[in-house]
């Protein structure tokens, strides 16, 4: 985890305003059995995209890692052991990992499309003062997903 966990943070840097990555796919591409619908958003690790898996006839969330073309085989190789990992997990609070492949040059990422928000809409949506109650759910809800994490030696790095 923490040899993981150094090249994540190599790859962390301040978040891009445009797409600075000149081999992310573009709408309507093909990665595999995935046709690109639109860009979702940026992260520090990567972009992610909406996508129609063709066989499964289901909306994914594919991740393509930034610095795609900068990926050496050792940084692939742990690429795909968190991958694997993140594939066993099975809890109602954390996404579900499909499937990963190689495209280009790099890896790809499917997970589940989660489309109810995230924490910084929850906190736009709601002024506060917040509900002590609501607030104690959310909580009990990110923290019972950590703990499956723990319970199988795995630290959770992208809450």
């Amino acid at each position: 985890q923490i040899e993981f966990g150094g090249i994540v943070d190599s790859y962390l840097s301040d978040v891009p305003d445009e797409i600075s990555e000149p081999n992310l796919p573009c709408e309507a591409e093909n990665i595999g059995r995935f046709q690109i619908t639109r860009l979702i958003g940026h992260g520090g690790m990567g972009s992610v995209f909406l996508a129609q898996d063709q066989l499964m006839n289901r909306n994914v969330a594919l991740k393509i890692p930034r610095h795609l073309n900068q990926l050496d085989e050792t940084d692939g190789r742990l690429l795909l052991k968190e991958a694997r990992i993140a594939g066993q997990l099975d809890h109602r609070h954390l996404v579900e990992v499909f499937e990963v492949g190689r495209w280009k040059s790099g890896f790809y990422l499917v997970s589940r499309y989660a489309d109810r928000g995230d924490l910084a809409g929850w906190l736009r949506d709601r002024n506060g003062p917040h509900d002590h109650q609501a607030v104690a759910e959310l909580m009990f809800a990110v923290a019972s997903a950590v703990a499956h994490c723990h319970e199988r030696g795995i630290v959770h790095l992208d809450l």
